[in-house]
């Protein structure tokens, strides 16, 4: 159990809380965690209850989640409420494959604060069916050997006039190389598409938990709260760079020890196992496809890139203080030259 409470004069009470009950075998779990801001109209809490003594695992969850954004980069600020149900099942078929079976129920409303643009809500039923293997060997901050790779399928069928009709396809498969033992490629392709009336949309661009960007406002319309999608690493770019009801992306990266061992003697602390990355990343995003144009010619009447984006750069990874820091500079590349250096200061382990 873990928990911490606040008082605001301005915000009122604040708060989070996790607990984790189980039994002595952990056949049987049930979560909750809640993290309370002002009111609870616009906290965020979920109870989840984990069926775990057979093959078949099951989870029965329930949640509500709310965030106050602007809508657009100079809209006003609209609340963004998700509420509902899931129940999940997953059957291993052996250690490597398994399969998983979801149903989500959800409740959107996009509402202004100020009073002036008129409620939207959203009804969303959801099934979803995924294939996964996976057999990689971890290295020290990411995987180093094996591959690993899935396969979803999801869909919405219209219910009523709040109803929302998508159906949707994604695949992330990945290959990791080792040699030297301390060294190895790792390759990824990731792309995904989503059709219908309501497609849903990926937005191809920067890099995971990346802590040092200003803020970006990726809400388009008042379904992306709930379902958009952030494609990544695409890195020489920020977020958002393209946008696109499909969209795909390829990475490639040698890893190597950059740093074994560090020592100075105006800290107290040593660093260690200091990894280097040199990568190249390609991806697009895009609508239609008849509008796709890979590349054009500019001004001077040479050939650029459009819709694809190129980058490329390198890297390092260390743990400090119990979290895993990445540093990245990328330079993104149009064919004819390579952009001005973007950095990356991110958390989270790679790929």
């Amino acid at each position: 159990i873990y928990g911490n409470a606040a008082y605001n004069t301005f915000f009122g009470a604040q708060g989070s809380t996790e607990m984790l009950f189980s039994d002595m075998l952990g056949d049987n779990q049930l979560f909750f965690s809640a993290n309370l801001f002002m009111d609870l109209r616009n906290s965020n809490f979920s109870a989840a209850y984990f069926y775990l003594p057979e093959r078949t695992d099951f989870v029965f969850e329930g949640f509500h989640n709310a965030g106050t954004l602007l809508y657009g980069q100079y809209g006003p600020f609209f609340r963004f409420t998700q509420w509902g149900a899931l129940t999940e099942a997953q059957y291993p078929f052996n250690k490597f494959r398994r399969m998983n079976v979801a149903l989500k129920w959800l409740n959107l409303s996009r509402e202004d604060l100020d009073g002036i643009v008129p409620t939207v809500q959203h009804v969303v039923l959801m099934p979803s069916l995924s294939y996964t293997f996976d057999d990689v060997m971890w290295g020290y901050t990411s995987p180093v050997d094996g591959m690993r790779y899935s396969l979803t399928l999801n869909a919405s069928p219209k219910l009523g006039s709040d109803g929302l009709f998508f159906y949707g396809l994604d695949l992330d498969y990945r290959h990791y190389i080792r040699f030297w033992r301390d060294y190895s490629f790792a390759f990824r392709f990731a792309g995904g598409g989503s059709f219908g009336p309501n497609a849903q949309r990926y937005a191809l661009g920067g890099v995971a938990n990346w802590i040092t960007i200003s803020p970006i406002y990726l809400i388009g319309n008042d379904q992306d709260y709930a379902f958009l999608t952030l494609a990544m690493p695409m890195r020489g770019y920020g977020f958002g760079a393209e946008i696109g009801t499909k969209y795909m992306l390829t990475n490639v990266e040698f890893r190597y020890p950059l740093i074994k061992q560090f020592a100075t003697g105006l800290l107290p602390f040593n660093f260690n196992n200091i990894l280097g990355t040199v990568f190249f990343d390609a991806g697009t995003a895009w609508n239609s496809n008849a509008d796709f144009r890979g590349t054009t010619r500019d001004d001077q009447g040479l050939i650029v890139t459009r819709d694809i984006l190129f980058g490329t750069g390198l890297g390092a990874r260390m743990y400090f203080l119990f979290f895993l820091l990445k540093f990245d500079v990328a330079w993104a590349y149009n064919l004819q030259g390579f952009s001005t250096p973007q950095y990356y200061f991110s958390l989270g382990e790679d790929f």
